[in-house]
C-alpha cells in the first residue's frame, strides 16, 4: 500500500503539473496572439485613405466606427507632427505628447507597444498601441495611438482556470499583479481573493522570483496566501512579465487519501476473514510438506533416494508419486550436468578465441574512429577558418534533356564565412539553393558551368558571379566550381571569393590609364595645335576688320569664340597631364576656401542659391595652391549646376583618421547608378554646355597630391569627399 500510496501520488502530481505546463503554454499564446491582433488593428486604421490625408471630420468617424467594432480599445488619440494631441475620443485635444515614448518611437518609423501603465488622463492601467502615420508622399504626418482596456486579458485569463481552486495571474517586471483569475470563492481561497489592485499589490514568492528570471519549472511551494500550493511558472518569450499557474495542494491530494483510506478499511476486512481460513489449511497441508522437506534434504545424500521412498512409505499417495518424481529427474540431472559441463568447457574455449578477435577488431575500430574523428575536426576547422565562403550542394541531371542539364539542389554543408557574408544564420542558409543566392541564376543568365554536367567526369570551372546577401545587397565573386561524387551521390563543391576590392582596384586602375592617356595626349598635342590655331585667331581678327567683311562680322565673331573654346579645352587637357610640375608648399586649405568664398557666393546669386561653409579645425598640408583653387572651384560649380533654385551648397572640412577631408555637398537628384563607374572619363558629361573634363581634372589634381576622391550620393544630393594624407 505504502508503494502504491507514492506511486499514485508521484502519479497525480506528473499528471497536474503537466496540466498546468500545457495551460501555461496556451495562457501565453493567446496573450501573444490578442497583442499581435491589437497591433495589426492599429495598423490597419493608420493606413486609412481619411488617416494619410488628415482628414480630421473623416478621421473621428473612422475613429467611432472603429472603438464601436473593437471593444477592448477605450480610446484612439491623433497625434501631429509635432508632438500635440489634435484628436481624442475620450478627453480634449491639444494635450502635448511629444515626450512620450511612443511618440520617439513613430519619429523613427516604428511601432509602438507599452507595458501596462496608468495613463496620464484617468490613471487607470492600460495598454498603448501606436503606428506612425505617413502620407501617400511618404512624409511623416504623426501617429496614432489606440488605448486597449485589460478586460481581453482578464477574459484570457479566465478561460483557463481548470480546478475548483485553481488561480492564473501576470505580474510585470517588478512583481506588480497585472491580471488574474481563479479561486475567488472557492472554500480554500486566499485570504486576498483575485483579482487583485492592478500595479499596486507585489507578489514576492517563489514562482515569481524564479520566473522572473527567466525559469520555467513546477514545483510545490508556499503561494503569496500562504497555502501550499502545485504551481507551474514561466517569463514570456515577448514580454517582460511573467505568468503562474497555482492549484491549492489540498485539492490535488485529497482524492489520493480518500482512496487510500478505502483500500485500507477493505484490506482489513480481507484479513479479519482470511484468518480462520489459514489455521484450517495449515494443519491440512503442514504435515506432508514437512515430510518432502525432509525427504529432499535426504535426496543430497549418497543413497538418498532410496531412503526417501522408505521413510516415505507411510505417507500420503500423492506425495509418495511427488517422491518417485524426484528421484527420477535427480538420476536425469546427474547424467545432464557431466554433458553440460563438457560443453560449457568447448564452448568456453571457443568463447575465448572469439573474445580475443572482438577485442582486437574494437581495438582497431577505435584506433580508426578516432582517427575519423581527427580527420573530420581537421576538416571542419579548415572549412570553417576559410577566409572563402564555401558551399556544398547536391545536383540532379535531368534524364530528358540531351544536354544533361541539372538542377540544384538545397545546400549540404556551408561555412561561417558563407554565413557571414550573405546575413543568414546557418540553419536558414541550408534550406537555401544556389539559385536563390546567385544573381545570374535568378535572371536566368548562369554562365554553362553552372547547367551542364557529366556525370562520370570530374568537371573544374572557375568564372566570376554575383551573390545576394539577405539584405538584398549584392556581392561580386570568383567562384571555383568542382563536380564530383559523394557516397555515389553527384555533388558540387563551389568555393566563393569576394573580389569586391578587386573590382574596384581595376575600376581605379582603368579610370587612372584613361586619365593617363588623357594627359599624354594632351602633353604631346597641345603645343601642336595651339600655334596654328593662333595663327588662324590672327587672320580672322584682320579679316574682320577689313570694310568688305563688315557684314559678316559676326561669323567672325563666332569663329573666334569657337578657336578660344577650344584653346581653353586644350589648357585644361594640359592640366590632367601625368607629367605636369606641381609647386608643393605647406599652406592652409581653410584659408584658400576663405578666399574663393566670394567669388563662388557670386556665382551663386546668379542662380538664385547660396553657398555656406563649415570650416572645422585642421592643420596645414602640404599643396600646389592654384590646382587645389581649380579643384574646389570644379567641384563647387558641378553643384551648383547640379541643384534646382534656392539650393545651398555646403563646403565643410575636418579631419578624420590622421587625415584632412574637403567635402563639397549639393542639394541635388543625385548621380544615376549608372555613371557612378565612369566618374573621371574624359568627354563625359551630362550637360549640354559641357566639356567632360572638370572630374577628370580634380581626378587628376588629386592623385597628384596624394590623395584620393570618394562621393556619397542620393535623391537628397551628392557629397564629394577629398581626403588628403596628414
Amino acid at each position: 500500500m505504502i508503494i502504491f500510496a507514492v506511486r499514485e501520488v508521484n502519479s497525480e502530481t506528473a499528471r497536474t503539473f503537466q496540466q498546468m505546463e500545457q495551460s501555461l503554454v496556451r495562457q501565453e499564446y493567446a496573450l501573444d496572439k490578442w497583442f499581435n491582433i491589437c497591433h495589426e488593428d492599429i495598423n490597419s486604421l493608420a493606413n486609412l485613405d481619411s488617416i494619410k490625408k488628415v482628414d480630421k471630420e473623416m478621421m473621428v468617424s473612422d475613429f467611432t466606427t472603429f472603438l464601436h467594432n473593437h471593444k477592448y480599445f477605450d480610446n484612439i488619440i491623433y497625434v501631429n507632427q509635432v508632438g500635440l494631441t489634435e484628436i481624442d475620443m475620450q478627453h480634449g485635444p491639444e494635450l502635448y505628447r511629444g515626450d512620450q515614448p511612443y511618440f520617439q518611437k513613430a519619429l523613427s518609423g516604428q511601432n509602438y507597444i507599452s507595458d501596462i501603465i496608468q495613463t496620464k488622463t484617468d490613471n487607470q492601467p492600460k495598454i498603448i498601441f501606436s503606428a506612425p502615420i505617413y502620407g501617400y508622399s511618404g512624409d511623416f504626418q504623426g501617429l496614432l495611438a489606440g488605448i486597449a482596456n485589460l478586460s481581453a486579458i482578464d477574459a484570457l485569463m479566465q478561460e483557463f482556470i481548470f480546478s475548483q481552486t485553481g488561480k492564473t495571474y501576470l505580474v510585470n517586471q517588478d512583481g506588480l499583479f497585472l491580471s488574474g483569475a481563479g479561486d475567488v470563492n472557492g472554500e480554500n481561497s486566499a485570504s486576498l481573493p483575485l483579482p487583485l489592485p492592478r500595479l499596486q499589490y507585489k507578489i514576492n514568492t517563489l514562482a515569481v522570483n524564479q520566473a522572473l528570471e527567466g525559469n520555467t519549472d513546477t514545483s510545490v511551494y508556499t503561494g503569496y496566501d500562504k497555502q501550499p500550493v502545485f504551481g507551474a511558472y514561466r517569463r514570456l518569450s515577448t514580454h517582460n512579465w511573467a505568468i503562474v499557474s497555482e492549484i491549492n495542494a489540498i485539492e490535488v491530494l485529497t482524492p489520493i487519501y480518500q482512496q487510500l483510506l478505502h483500500m485500507f478499511l477493505g484490506f482489513l476486512l480481507v484479513l479479519l476473514l482470511s484468518l480462520p481460513l489459514s489455521l484450517v489449511m495449515s494443519r491440512n497441508i503442514k504435515i506432508p510438506i514437512g515430510r518432502l522437506i525432509e525427504g529432499t534434504r535426504q535426496m543430497q545424500k549418497p543413497g538418498g533416494m532410496s531412503f526417501i521412498a522408505k521413510q516415505l512409505a507411510s505417507a500420503p499417495r500423492e506425495l509418495q508419486e511427488l517422491c518417485d518424481t524426484f528421484n527420477q529427474m535427480a538420476a536425469t540431472i546427474s547424467n545432464h550436468s557431466q554433458q553440460l559441463e563438457t560443453t560449457v568447457k568447448n564452448r568456453t574455449q571457443n568463447l575465448l578465441v572469439l573474445n580475443r578477435q572482438l577485442q582486437q577488431e574494437i581495438f582497431e575500430r577505435q584506433q580508426a574512429e578516432a582517427l575519423l574523428r581527427q580527420s573530420e575536426e581537421k576538416y571542419r576547422m579548415l572549412v570553417n577558418n576559410a577566409t572563402d565562403a564555401i558551399f556544398l550542394y547536391e545536383i540532379y541531371r535531368n534524364e530528358w534533356d540531351d544536354r544533361d542539364k541539372i538542377t540544384t539542389g538545397k545546400f549540404i554543408e556551408v561555412n561561417n564565412i558563407a554565413c557571414e557574408r550573405l546575413g543568414y544564420a546557418k540553419e536558414e542558409l541550408m534550406e537555401l539553393t544556389p539559385a536563390d543566392i546567385d544573381y545570374k541564376l535568378r535572371t536566368g543568365t548562369a554562365l554553362p558551368a553552372y547547367s551542364i554536367i557529366n556525370p562520370n567526369v570530374n568537371n573544374q570551372t572557375i568564372f566570376e558571379t554575383i551573390h545576394v546577401a539577405k539584405d538584398g545587397t549584392t556581392i561580386p565573386v570568383e567562384v571555383s566550381l568542382q563536380f564530383f561524387r559523394l557516397n555515389g551521390l553527384p555533388v558540387a563543391l563551389a568555393i566563393a571569393r569576394d573580389i569586391s576590392e578587386r573590382k574596384k582596384v581595376e575600376q581605379e586602375l582603368a579610370r587612372l590609364d584613361r586619365l593617363n592617356l588623357v594627359g599624354e595626349m594632351a602633353a604631346n598635342i597641345g603645343h601642336e595645335i595651339r600655334n596654328p590655331l593662333t595663327t588662324v585667331r590672327g587672320f580672322l581678327q584682320l579679316l574682320g576688320r577689313r570694310s568688305e567683311n563688315s557684314a559678316n562680322l559676326e561669323h567672325y565673331n563666332v569663329m573666334i569664340e569657337e578657336l578660344d573654346r577650344a584653346n581653353s579645352i586644350i589648357t585644361e587637357f594640359l592640366s590632367m597631364a601625368k607629367n605636369k610640375a606641381v609647386q608643393m608648399e605647406t599652406a592652409s586649405l581653410n584659408h584658400i576656401i576663405r578666399v574663393l568664398h566670394p567669388l563662388l557666393q557670386a556665382d551663386a546669386i546668379v542662380t538664385n542659391k547660396q553657398i555656406d561653409l563649415e570650416l572645422g579645425d585642421i592643420p596645414d598640408i602640404c599643396i600646389d595652391q592654384k590646382e587645389i583653387r581649380q579643384l574646389i572651384l570644379n567641384l563647387a560649380r558641378n553643384g551648383l549646376e547640379a541643384m534646382q533654385t534656392s539650393g545651398h551648397l555646403t563646403i565643410r572640412t575636418f579631419k578624420d583618421t590622421g587625415a584632412v577631408v574637403l567635402a563639397v555637398q549639393d542639394e541635388g537628384s543625385g548621380i544615376p547608378q549608372e555613371m557612378l563607374t565612369k566618374l573621371g572619363t574624359p568627354f563625359l558629361t551630362t550637360k549640354e554646355q559641357g566639356t567632360g573634363l572638370g572630374l577628370s581634372i580634380c581626378y587628376s589634381i588629386a592623385h597628384r597630391h596624394g590623395a584620393t576622391i570618394t562621393l556619397d550620393t542620393g535623391n537628397t544630393g551628392t557629397t564629394f569627399f577629398v581626403r588628403f594624407k596628414g
